[in-house]
């Protein structure tokens, strides 16, 4: 009879451990894996359009100044840079008029480029001269918990991605990049 209890006890403790692992809130991890795409330009096709859900449970003001709004706690996108370009953007257009997103770019040094309201609540990140190497993508929602859909445009082109979506969906804009650049307040786990 011992025994017996003495494995029910075991086996009662086993089923826990995962539960109580499940139930932990979900923790910053840029290396944790990829939500949608992982592609290397150049070499894939140019431009990079996904349709996916903006948003998360993360804060990004917590990655530093100019970050703003909730991401995944994995990147969206990862986008190996293998040769020289002349420059990378990235643009993230809500699939609903009025829905504020925000884009979190996480560059190979660690270092963080974010973007809010490029065009109308759209945000766009423009990297000139990107060194080569893993760069991660995250489209947030401002001020909200909840995930909109729409369009994340990435390219190394002439052209701005809000017109590329312009042309290519019927809906974008345009303009001058603004990108706030900060320090990764998180250090990379060695790769």
């Amino acid at each position: 009879m011992t025994k017996r209890i003495f494995l029910l006890i075991i086996a009662i403790v086993l089923l826990a451990v995962p539960l109580a692992a499940t139930a932990q809130s979900e923790q910053f991890d840029p290396e944790g894996g990829v939500s949608y795409l992982i592609a290397s330009l150049p070499g894939y096709p140019d431009p990079v359009i996904v349709t996916m859900l903006s948003g998360g449970n993360i804060d990004a003001s917590t990655l530093g100044a100019g970050c703003v709004g909730n991401i995944f706690y994995v990147p969206d996108i990862e986008i190996e840079i293998t040769a020289a370009v002349p420059t990378l953007r990235a643009y993230y257009l809500a699939a609903n008029v009025g829905d504020d997103t925000t884009l979190v770019v996480q560059k190979p040094d660690g270092t963080f480029a974010c973007n809010d309201d490029f065009a109308g609540s759209n945000p766009l990140v423009e990297i000139p001269s990107p060194a080569a190497g893993t760069y991660r993508f995250w489209a947030g929602t401002y001020g909200s918990a909840n995930n909109y859909p729409g369009y994340m445009v990435i390219t190394t082109g002439a052209s701005m991605p809000g017109a590329l979506v312009s042309d290519i969906l019927g809906a974008g804009g345009g303009g001058t990049a603004t990108t706030t650049n900060v320090q990764a307040t998180q250090p990379r786990r060695g790769t």
